[in-house]
């Protein structure tokens, strides 16, 4: 009778809590069955309707200014400018951190009090090295703290450092916000400071509030996942059970593809950036270049292929004006023929010119001095040819309209 009961909590749990909980489905019964008997007996540590978001203790946030009062005037600004969707998102949002207890209606904001704020320099872990400690494990479990950083209090005097100005009245936080200075090092170090064993041991990553517990065998798996659960309940952290993934070979994690064999790419991350058009500015071509360095492992010849790219930092400290730039391959090479001659690395006409051959890839770079502070020329041009993987930097004086050398690659 007692066990049927239990099994009848146990049903409720998994069609409430875990409805939108993924498991491996490739797990045998007898998996499944162990892994929700451990998931059921930690069921506190999962947020619920009742107590959605966690309060941890004894670790509550603390700020420490590098400046004395009175605080600068720039650290009470007014809020800024927002269109009538933007503040109708911002109105629903604020009203859901009312009712979790994260914010209260008061005081002023704290936009720029990170520039204030004296430094937590905690490390915060590379997450590719990190993610391939997990070149031996057949099992991956990834879970996720709700609202990770709202689960930390603040300490009561920096409550008043906290506030938001909105067009629709002011609020102080009670937690730690997001975009605050050193919240990412204060939650990694209470992290690590809650689990270090498991750190230790190698079968637990932690990156901020992103938990991936991996092993070799199942029965080593359910017991880090009830030593991790275990501890996260000790210390009232609400895991999102939205967010969390049991026993997979494979699994998405921190925008990569994880398993025990390899670590690629999660495409769907990167899907908006192969959208985008050809920057034509230099802004464009650096934010271009940081999204695709955080991949560059994955990249082959990356430090080849961005050499000419990162030199628009040089020629911009040298006035110089970016005229054209377009994506080709080095199939393009003999058309390019009469430029091969070392004349090109000396003057030619108005322009400076490089060229740079290496086995697989080539580059062309044609800039001059910038008499405007201005960008001239045509948009970019794709060559619509399979994996274009040269970069072509032309620069010129902006009474130039076209390069001069742009019809053999039309």
């Amino acid at each position: 009778m007692i066990s049927s009961v239990k099994d009848t909590y146990k049903d409720e749990f998994v069609d409430n809590q875990l409805v939108e909980t993924q498991i491996n489905p490739s797990l045998s019964p007898k998996m499944r069955h162990d892994l929700i008997d451990v998931l059921y007996t930690y069921k506190n540590g999962f947020a619920s309707d009742n107590e959605p978001l966690g309060a941890i203790k004894g670790h509550e946030f603390d700020i420490t200014l590098n400046i004395e009062r009175p605080y600068p005037q720039v650290l009470k600004r007014q809020a800024y400018p927002a269109s009538p969707r933007a503040r109708e998102a911002f109105e629903k949002y604020i009203q859901e951190l009312i009712q979790l207890g994260i914010l209260r209606k008061d005081g002023w904001e704290f936009r720029a009090l990170n520039t204030y704020s004296a430094p937590n320099r905690y490390p915060i872990p590379r997450i590719q090295e990190t993610l391939t400690q997990l070149s031996k494990d057949k099992y991956i479990t990834s879970m996720d703290a709700l609202k990770g950083f709202h689960q930390n209090f603040l300490i009561p005097k920096n409550e008043k450092l906290l506030r938001i100005i909105m067009h629709c009245g002011i609020y102080e936080d009670l937690r730690m916000p997001f975009g605050i200075k050193n919240a990412p090092s204060h939650y990694q170090r209470m992290m690590n400071t809650i689990f270090p064993t498991e750190l230790s041991e190698g079968c637990l990553i932690i990156y901020i509030d992103y938990i991936i517990i991996c092993s070799d065998s199942w029965s080593f798996q359910l017991e880090i996942l009830a030593r991790v659960l275990d501890k996260a309940t000790g210390v009232n952290m609400k895991i999102s059970s939205k967010k969390c993934n049991f026993g997979f070979e494979e699994l998405k994690a921190l925008g990569h593809i994880v398993s025990g064999l390899s670590l690629g790419i999660d495409k769907s991350k990167v899907a908006a950036v192969l959208l985008k058009p050809i920057p034509q500015i230099k802004k464009e071509m650096m934010s271009f270049l940081g999204f695709s360095s955080y991949y560059r492992k994955h990249l082959k010849d990356f430090e080849i292929l961005a050499k000419s790219l990162y030199r628009i930092y040089v020629l911009q400290a040298q006035r110089m004006t970016l005229l054209y730039w377009c994506c080709g391959n080095s199939n393009l090479r003999p058309s390019w023929g009469q430029f091969a001659t070392p004349y090109l690395y000396g003057q030619f006409g108005p322009f400076w010119c490089s060229m740079e051959f290496w086995p697989y890839h080539s580059s062309l770079a044609f800039y001059g001095p910038r008499p405007y502070p201005a960008i001239f020329g045509p948009p970019g041009q794709v060559f619509h040819i399979p994996n274009p993987q040269v970069f072509i930097l032309v620069f010129g004086p902006p009474s130039q309209s076209q390069p001069f050398w742009a019809p053999p690659f039309h």
